[in-house]
């Protein structure tokens, strides 16, 4: 399965988002990018403050149990850029 990224998130959006879930995210989760179905690629700073991984947040299944409701997909920016190339 792919994941479509509708768009980069600006910085202005990056707050008002993090404003509205950050009773599920705290400060462990910033949103970069929006894809399809209000659903956000994050960098996920819970286990690593220095080196984010990256993860997939899907709306719906995070509402109704969080833990399910993000896929990780790399461990690092570095594996995320590498993976492009």
């Amino acid at each position: 399965d792919y994941i479509i990224i509708k768009k980069f998130l600006k910085a202005q959006e990056i707050d008002e988002i993090l404003d509205e879930f950050f009773d599920y995210w705290g400060y462990d989760i910033i949103p970069v990018a929006e894809a399809e179905y209000g659903d956000y690629i994050c960098l996920w700073y819970k286990d690593n403050r220095n080196e984010p991984s990256i993860i997939y947040w899907n709306y719906e299944l995070a509402l109704e149990n969080p833990v399910e409701g993000i896929l990780f997909l790399y461990d690092s920016i570095h594996e995320l850029i590498t993976e492009l190339k």
